[in-house]
């Protein structure tokens, strides 16, 4: 596979790594059925570290406007190779070290390119949350972009606007926006005072949907145990989670 695989070769190549065993295993795993809270995904087989070596083979190249055809995608691993493939540019975006562009100019991660091309990221990363639709294509994606770039500069808005993205996911009827609002303050959380202030400017709604924990696929006791009436309520229990890792 060449460094810059378009879509369809992506595509083409992950289907031809289809393994039928695997898959009804998954199936069962991701909770598919009728019901269930991954009704109707459908999966190839992959295993995760397999997903990760196509992004590899995909190239950091890879152009950002055909990954919307891999988020798109019926199937759950090409979907998870498009927010991994997000993950790998923004990430790279976000280093520290200060690399020379073509034109011999040194630049880092507040160069005026690389925000513009993390703000492009984080808003397709939005515009498509919805296709990570099962707790491990969220999981492995919001923090490492949404999580990230809500530290960093950015040109989409400012401290309030960035709120406002996680106020949004949380407020969302869809449960894995709910679940990126909160996987994504993995990274914030990181930055102790930083987080929170985040906490102090919550103006969510009074409900919470259940979330799924990330190590036994059952809903976290202490978010869907009972109604939380007030922002802060919400908040603090949250804070007390990530530190006891309970969502890790």
């Amino acid at each position: 596979m060449k460094n810059k695989t378009k879509a369809q070769e992506v595509i083409k190549h992950m289907e031809s790594l289809r393994d039928d065993m695997q898959r009804e295993n998954l199936m069962r795993f991701f909770k598919t059925g009728s019901g269930e809270y991954g009704e109707g995904d459908e999966f190839l087989g992959l295993k995760v570290p397999q997903t990760r070596e196509v992004v590899k083979m995909a190239g950091p190249d890879f152009p950002l406007e055909e990954v919307p055809e891999l988020l798109m995608n019926r199937w759950h691993e090409v979907r998870l190779c498009g927010f991994l493939i997000l993950v790998a540019k923004f990430e790279k975006l976000a280093t520290k070290r200060l690399e020379r562009s073509t034109s011999g100019r040194l630049q880092g991660k507040n160069d005026a390119e690389a925000i513009k091309q993390r703000d492009e990221i984080v808003t397709m990363y939005l515009q498509y949350a919805e296709q990570a639709n099962n707790w491990d294509l969220v999981d492995l994606s919001a923090h490492k972009i949404l999580g990230h770039w809500l530290l960093l500069p950015s040109n989409l808005g400012d401290r309030d606007y960035k709120i406002k993205v996680l106020d949004d996911l949380a407020a969302s009827p869809c449960l894995w926006k709910q679940r990126m609002s909160i996987v994504c303050s993995w990274k914030t959380s990181q930055q102790g005072a930083t987080f929170r202030n985040y906490l102090n400017n919550r103006s969510q709604a009074e409900e919470r949907a259940s979330f799924t924990s990330f190590s036994n696929n059952t809903p976290c006791d202490e978010l869907s145990a009972s109604v939380v009436t007030t922002p802060a309520g919400f908040w603090e229990k949250l804070n007390r989670m990530l530190i006891t890792n309970k969502l890790r």
